[in-house]
Formats: C-alpha cells, sequence, structure tokens
C-alpha cells in the first residue's frame, strides 16, 4: 500500500470516527435538553440511552418494573424512563390513557418481540386489533364458559385426583406445576382440540413449565432486541440449544403449535376438531367472516401461540397467588371453604358455574385476589400535562404482592 493510499484510508477513518462522535454528541443534547419530553423528571441516564432500561430488563431479569417504582416515590406522579417515553402513575390521568372515545395505537418497541405482530396482543393499529379482538372475544365470553364447562371440570376433577395422590406422603404438592398442567390442558384442548395432556404427566410436565416461564423471560430481551429471534430461528437446533437453552424451548413450542395450526387448516371438516357444542377456536376462526389474509397460516400459528401462552401462563400465575392468600389468611380460607360446603354439600356433585357465581364470598374475594397491573401506552397529542405528538405515555398500577422472600412454594400443603 503506497503512501498516499495509507493517508486516505487514515484520512477516511478519522472522519467517519468524528462523524460518529458528532452524531452521538448531538443526540445525546437533543434527548437530555431539546427534547419534547426533556423537562419531565427523571433518571439523566435513563433519559440519554436505552441501556439503562435495559440492564434491569435483562441484566436483571425483568427488575425494570421495580425500578420505577422507585422513580416514582423520588421524582413524582409523571417520569421519564427512557429516551421516547413516560411512565405516568396517576389515577386522575386514567380517563384519558384507557379512553374508549380516542382511538389509539400501540407503540411499536413493545409488540414487536418473539416474533407475534401479528396476533392480537402484538398489532399496533388500533383499528387491525379491534377487527382481530372481536374476531376471539366471543371465545372468552360467559356464554362460552358454560359451554366449554364440562371439559374445565374433567380437568379440575382429575387435577384433583392428582393432589390426592401426595397425600400422606413426605413430599410437597408441586402447586405451580400442577396449576400450570392444569391451565394448559384446558387452553390446548379449546384452542386446538388437542389437549397436551399434562395433567397426566407423572411430574407435572416440568420442561411445559419451564418452557412458559422462559417466554416470559426472553420477551425482555425481545423487546430490546427483536432482530435476535428471527436470527435464532434460522440457526440449526444445537446452536440455539447452546447459546440460549430458553429461546430453544420457545421455539419448540412454537414449532409444535404451527404444527397443530396446520392439521386443523389442512382438516377443516375433521368431526374431531370441530363440535357445535364445543366449538373450537381455530375451527371457528377459519369458518368466521374474517377477511383472508387474516385467516393465513402464519397469522393463526402466531394467534395460537399467544393465546396458548397467555390462557397458560397469567391464569396458573392467578391460582398461584390465590392459593397463597388463602393458606396465608387462615380466617379467609375457613369463611371461603363454609361457603363451599353450604353450596356443595355432595363433593360427588360439584356446582355449576352459575350456582359459584352466586356465592357471595367467593365472588367478592376473587376479583380481589386476580388484581393484577394494568399497562396502556399512547402516543400523546397536544396535553396541557403532556409532551407534542410522538412520544409515548404509560400507565402501571403495580400490584400489591407481599415480598418475595415471604412467597415460599415449595412448602407443601397439608392435605
Amino acid at each position: 500500500m503506497d503512501t498516499d493510499s495509507l493517508f486516505s484510508l487514515r484520512t477516511s477513518t478519522a472522519i467517519a470516527g468524528v462523524a460518529c462522535l458528532l452524531y452521538v454528541v448531538c443526540r445525546s443534547i437533543y434527548r437530555l435538553y431539546l427534547s419534547p419530553i426533556a423537562k419531565f423528571p427523571g433518571p439523566k441516564l435513563a433519559a440519554l440511552t436505552y441501556w439503562y432500561e435495559i440492564y434491569y430488563d435483562v441484566i436483571k431479569g425483568g427488575m425494570y418494573i421495580w425500578e420505577i417504582e422507585k422513580m416514582h416515590k423520588k421524582y413524582g406522579p409523571i417520569i421519564r424512563i427512557n429516551p421516547h417515553e413516560l411512565h405516568v402513575n396517576d389515577p386522575s390521568f386514567l380517563e384519558t390513557l384507557f379512553s374508549r372515545t380516542s382511538p389509539r395505537d400501540k407503540f411499536l418497541r413493545h409488540t414487536r418481540t418473539m416474533g407475534i405482530q401479528d396476533s392480537t396482543f402484538g398489532t399496533t393499529s388500533h383499528a387491525l386489533h379491534r377487527l382481530r379482538r372481536g374476531a376471539i372475544n366471543p371465545f372468552f365470553s360467559k356464554r362460552m364458559v358454560t359451554v366449554l364447562e364440562p371439559v374445565i371440570q374433567s380437568k379440575v376433577e382429575m387435577l384433583c385426583s392428582r393432589i390426592a395422590e401426595f397425600k400422606g406422603k413426605p413430599v410437597p404438592v408441586p402447586i405451580k406445576l400442577a396449576y400450570a398442567s392444569l391451565t394448559t390442558d384446558v387452553i390446548t384442548e379449546y384452542a386446538l382440540r388437542r389437549s397436551y395432556g399434562h395433567l397426566e404427566d407423572k411430574d407435572f410436565a416440568p420442561l411445559w413449565c419451564k418452557t412458559i416461564r422462559s417466554a416470559s423471560r426472553v420477551m425482555h430481551l425481545g423487546k430490546h432486541f427483536p432482530w435476535l429471534y428471527h436470527v435464532l430461528k434460522r440457526m440449526p437446533d444445537w446452536f440455539v440449544e447452546f447459546a440460549s437453552p430458553g429461546f430453544s424451548m420457545l421455539l419448540r413450542f412454537h414449532k409444535e403449535t404451527r404444527e397443530q395450526i396446520q392439521q386443523i387448516m389442512d382438516n377443516p371438516n375433521d368431526v374431531s376438531y370441530s363440535s357445535k357444542s364445543q366449538p373450537t377456536i381455530f375451527h371457528e376462526l377459519l369458518c368466521s367472516d374474517l377477511p383472508a389474509k387474516e385467516k393465513s397460516f402464519d397469522r393463526l400459528c402466531t394467534e395460537g401461540i399467544t393465546i396458548v401462552s397467555a390462557g397458560a401462563e397469567t391464569t396458573a400465575a392467578t391460582l398461584g397467588v390465590i392459593t397463597f392468600f388463602l393458606l396465608d389468611n387462615p380466617e379467609i380460607l375457613k369463611k371461603l371453604k363454609k361457603e363451599l360446603e353450604v353450596a356443595m354439600p355432595d363433593l360427588e356433585k360439584p356446582a355449576k358455574w352459575r350456582e359459584l357465581e352466586q356465592l357471595p364470598y367467593l365472588t367478592l374475594y376473587l376479583p380481589a385476589a386476580n388484581f393484577a397491573p394494568q399497562y396502556s401506552e399512547y402516543h400523546l397529542e397536544q396535553q396541557k400535562r403532556t409532551p407534542q405528538s410522538g412520544k409515548v405515555n404509560k400507565q402501571h398500577q403495580q400490584a400489591r404482592l407481599p415480598p418475595s422472600g415471604a412467597l415460599q412454594p415449595h412448602l407443601a400443603i397439608e392435605l
């Protein structure tokens, strides 16, 4: 390489370096002082870079919501949590944030994780989300719960039978796994007409529980690095297993779901899947008046993945929280058992859902136990207390749970 070429290379490198430095400096100045949300309080490092959020979400395992709670205590009800978002914890703002009269789109950054953009959960457009949500809403109505009651009852009876097997044994009931098996068997029977049969597994299918747990963990990674899912999906299985066991289990679950959806699409008139007395979600979707593109294989696959994941994990977690609080509050447990004993004097004849709805203490306790964080975001437009358009505002109500040290799921349940 001659002298002129070497000089040209060094000059080009120097210019590129200076340009990058100037870009970083200018972007930092803009984010800290010129951004429409620069006036809102919060850690300067969070306003400067997403790496602050990434540290708590990825390195510390989804702990950013708790860090945000600390920020609110320090900075007030409206805080800046990253370069482009605010977080609001103000009851007076709920009507604006959760407005039913002002359509809004979701923030893409929160829906592009794990390749589920085509699902109802991952849909950003308000209009499209409304179309998709309207198609699946009837399947989770009270009427459909009544239709599905025989399936739920049979699974609950199987769960009770499995739990009874632990009576007199010096081992605890793995209640987390048991609940995950119950909810998974119900939602897969309902959605795919093919129960996974985890309640029949001797150990309550611990690998499945680990898979859905991994899904919730890697979603934090996918939120910040959405390209990672698509890259790993194209890698050899052995490499993914080595690089990220959580991703590996998630991809296997996605593959199995796609195979089941394909079976339903290949056999739309198969009586083993379709029944007027007990409809199957995806069979009904295929027969619905949705546009053809909304019934494509890839879209139904992402819908299946999210429905099974959410139906299994969230319901199992709720049952676990309810169980903990009942066992931790003997007086509440005593009152609830007394009410249920009156409603069901014969255990061989369990009460129907409509009868259980009429029990005052049960209906009072369960909604309180089912309290969960609420989360929403929207693009702000010329609000008095908020920045101008293009920025995102978030509301999160923290669930009131005991300190993590108080939760001891490994303890045995007395039978």
